[in-house]
C-alpha cells in the first residue's frame, strides 16, 4: 500500500519507501497529504529560484545548524552572531571542523559549552 506521500502524487511506493517513516509522525492521513503537497510547491519555488541560490541557501543553513543545532543560521543572524555561521561555511571550505556554539550564543567564557563537530573523514 502507498504511503501519503506517494498516494496525493498519483504514484506507488515501494515497502522500503523512505518517505514513509517521515510522516509517521503526522497522525492524519489527510494532514500526510497536505503537508507532502506543500513541500513539494515550496521545493517547486525553490528550484525556481535558481540552483546557485539554492546551493547557497542550503550551505548556509546546514553550516549554521551544525554551529548552532537549536537555532541554526537564522538564530545566529538573530543574535548578532552571523560571523559564526561565515566562520562555519569558511571551515568546510578548507574541509576543517565546525565550532559548535550554545544555542543561546550567551556562553562564551573559555570555551564553555563550545564543541568542535567534523564531518569529514
Amino acid at each position: 500500500m502507498s504511503c501519503n506521500a506517494y498516494r496525493v502524487h498519483r504514484k506507488g511506493c515501494s515497502d522500503d519507501c523512505t518517505i514513509r517513516p517521515c510522516l509517521q509522525w503526522i497522525k492524519s492521513p489527510k494532514y500526510q497529504a497536505n503537508a507532502t503537497l506543500f513541500l513539494t510547491n515550496f521545493i517547486c519555488f525553490y528550484f525556481a529560484l535558481g540552483t546557485a541560490t539554492i546551493f547557497r541557501s542550503l550551505l548556509y543553513e546546514a553550516c549554521g545548524r551544525v554551529a548552532n543545532p537549536v537555532s541554526g543560521s537564522v538564530g545566529l543572524l538573530w543574535s548578532g552572531n552571523w560571523a559564526v555561521c561565515q566562520a562555519a561555511v569558511e571551515a568546510v571550505f578548507g574541509r576543517s571542523s565546525i565550532m559548535q556554539v550554545p544555542s543561546s550564543c550567551s556562553e562564551t567564557e573559555e570555551g564553555k559549552g563550545l564543541e568542535l563537530i567534523s564531518f569529514f573523514f
